[in-house]
């Protein structure tokens, strides 16, 4: 999803002295959470003491494939930021939807 906002900002990037109008979006909901993404939430879960997550957690994920460990590394630092904002219920395994 960054890529392909990166990639249209390129694409219609404005004059100098005009700002970009955004006139469409695109909102995407799932009913669950990723296989990759609940096994770093289990992770996180099982590393949690005393209300914090502990800096070296990125070494306990192992996988062979590269771009899977990056998914991985990358959706761990969101959680890691949303648990110091708003608690443990970001480790929640099912998706809250209202």
């Amino acid at each position: 999803m960054i890529l392909a906002r990166d990639n249209y900002t390129k694409v219609t990037k404005p004059r100098k002295g005009e700002t970009l109008k955004v006139t469409k979006g695109l909102i995407i909901y799932r009913e669950k959470f990723q296989d990759y993404q609940l096994d770093v939430l289990k992770v996180l879960k099982s590393l949690v003491n005393n209300n914090t997550i502990p800096a070296d957690w990125r070494n306990e994920i192992k996988v062979e494939n590269k771009d899977y460990k990056t998914k991985m590394l990358k959706f761990g630092g969101f959680i890691e930021k949303e648990y110091k904002n708003s608690g443990s219920e970001v480790l929640e395994e099912t998706l809250v939807f209202d």
